[in-house]
């Protein structure tokens, strides 16, 4: 349990003088856009979470299979079943 009034436990405002609502500073600002899409994204759909992995994932892959291919690799021996999102 979180211990003080609830007054103390508003976050604090980079503005000096603008108390509520409270504007984070930089950083906190990036933490916070981070942890409200992770919030949002935990209820998609299985499918819809997938594809955006993998719609994540495509310029790794693609950057992997071409370096195979300048090293004289063969894409046939890497199969993969991966729709593009």
């Amino acid at each position: 349990m979180v211990s003080g009034t609830p007054i103390e436990r508003v976050p604090r405002s980079a503005l000096e003088g603008l108390a509520r609502p409270a504007v984070p500073r930089p950083e906190a600002a990036r933490r916070l856009a981070l942890i409200q899409q992770l919030e949002q994204t935990q209820w998609w759909r299985p499918q819809s979470l997938r594809a955006w992995q993998l719609r994540q994932a495509m310029p790794l892959i693609r950057s992997a299979l071409g370096d195979l291919a300048e090293a004289g690799g063969k894409f046939e021996d890497f199969r993969c079943e991966i729709e593009e999102a």
